[in-house]
């Protein structure tokens, strides 16, 4: 399994980190630094409301179908049939979830055109999810690979075409949205062609008893979704309303643009190893060594990520957002920010492991406590600091739900815990003198800079054995299939 993860998370990556961050950073980057902060405040915290109750559109279905087709590849037909149907139910139900929350938080009319069509554009995500979590768990975790940057290719070509053709059309968000919907539309009618041969038929049931029954079972990962969605995405929608105006929701996203970006890497992780641990897991498969290994990549690709983006993160915002004001406050959102990336790393390896094996229950309890605590630290700190306060209690649950999912996992003795800190603890020194020491402060040169920053974490990673080209190469060599 080791050698299948390996391939695919190259695959994922070699595409995703070309396609979204030239949409991050060219074009979504364009359209905010054209309609402004205050404006493009409102789109994030309209974009965080449908992310907060896309549950509704999934009550966990994805993460259930992925895990059991896993355990039973035979069960595609009648999953796939059984729950189609449903999810088009729940789409309605999504709808008038939207509705009721832009009322309750006084949305004006245009407000609530905005946010039902994002609420199209994540119906849409949300078919296109269950398309490669129906192809992740019957193993086909290449085709599922290639269909994760389809959207975003897709939404590149229709965006440069509106943005830079010859067309006479006043550019707002509306039009924004509207080109996410015909890109993600696009997209499950072609994910939708790539399953279809595994399919002997395509019908739709709405057979309550089947569905009341496998929704029984999905709730537990529906509530883990939905919490999880909730304390990272609240911050931005209480940032607009709280201090509406004050363009502070802005400030936040100009930052959470890189956290959005470099977060990708995570949740690529994530979603391809939750089938293989689930897969792994009901064959009696010995873990650790998969653990180990995507813990070590993805925790020291974060960590000279995070310190290298915050070392230059004064001039890369200045040069993302040429149109916009860049002050100290946006670096220290940054710097809290990537400070959060790493945490949420640990996350996506230790808290996949414990949902791909059932252990919800206290996994969701953790999850009630971390939003509780956001909520609260938010309620105090952006009347007080703005974006730099719903940054630094965003670091806080982070650290905080990390902690507690790598206790446990090496509590259960999946992990040499003392080895992976020791190595963790090496590359952070490493990088903390470097960032602090800053022998390149002369340089005028930030992408340079940047470059020269990495390029030396990356190092230190191959020397304190986060990333074992020995291992990679004897894994790659191997007869693995599986």
């Amino acid at each position: 399994m080791k050698k299948e993860f390996l391939v695919n998370i190259s695959i994922l990556l070699g595409l995703n980190l070309v396609i979204k961050p030239f949409y991050v950073f060219g074009l979504e980057r364009g359209v905010h630094d054209q309609l402004g902060n205050e404006s493009f405040e409102l789109y994030l915290s309209l974009f965080s409301i449908a992310v907060i109750f896309q549950i509704i559109n999934d009550l966990g279905i994805q993460s259930y179908t992925s895990k059991r087709l896993s355990e039973a590849p035979e069960l595609i037909q009648s999953l796939f049939s059984n729950f189609l149907g449903f999810k088009l139910v729940l789409g309605l139900l999504y709808f008038l979830l939207l509705f009721a929350a832009s009322v309750f938080l006084g949305y004006d009319r245009s407000s609530q055109m905005l946010l039902y069509g994002l609420g199209i554009v994540h119906f849409l995500s949300g078919i296109l999810q269950y398309l490669r979590a129906n192809l992740a768990g019957i193993g086909r975790y290449r085709i599922d690979s290639l269909l994760s940057a389809v959207d975003r290719s897709i939404l590149i070509v229709i965006l440069s075409i509106i943005l830079f053709g010859q067309w006479d059309i006043n550019f707002d968000l509306s039009w924004f949205i509207r080109a996410q919907i015909l890109s993600m539309a696009v997209s499950v009618v072609i994910g939708f062609l790539l399953l279809r041969p595994y399919l002997k038929e395509v019908v739709w049931t709405l057979n309550r008893s089947v569905f009341v029954k496998q929704v029984k079972e999905s709730l537990p990962y529906a509530v883990a979704v939905f919490l999880m969605a909730l304390y990272s995405r609240m911050d931005q929608v209480m940032l607009e309303r709280m201090l509406t105006g004050s363009g502070e929701g802005g400030v936040y996203g100009m930052s959470y643009r890189l956290l959005d970006v470099l977060n990708m890497i995570g949740f690529l992780f994530a979603g391809l190893l939750l089938p293989m641990f689930a897969k792994m897991n009901s064959e009696g498969s010995d873990v650790k060594g998969l653990i180990a290994l995507s813990g070590k990549i993805l925790f020291g690709g974060t960590i000279v990520l995070a310190f290298s983006v915050s070392a230059v993160s004064f001039d890369l915002l200045d040069f993302m957002y040429p149109s916009l004001a860049i002050s100290s406050i946006n670096v220290e959102v940054t710097q809290y920010l990537m400070g959060s990336l790493v945490m949420m790393s640990g996350g996506y390896i230790f808290g996949t492991y414990l949902v791909a094996t059932g252990r919800l229950k206290r996994l969701n309890l953790l999850f009630v406590a971390s939003l509780v605590l956001n909520f609260t630290l938010n309620l105090f700190w952006i009347r007080e600091y703005g974006a730099a306060g719903a940054a630094k209690a965003t670091l806080i649950t982070q650290s905080l739900v990390f902690l507690v999912e790598f206790i446990w996992v090496s509590t259960l003795r999946l992990i040499d815990h003392k080895d992976l800190t020791l190595r963790v603890l090496f590359l952070v020194l490493l990088m903390s003198f470097l960032i602090l020491g800053d022998p390149l402060t002369y340089m005028n040169q930030f992408m340079i800079k940047l470059s020269i920053y990495i390029f030396i974490g990356l190092a230190g990673g191959f020397v304190f054995g986060l990333f074992p080209l020995n291992e990679f190469l004897k894994i790659l060599k191997s007869k693995e299939k599986h």
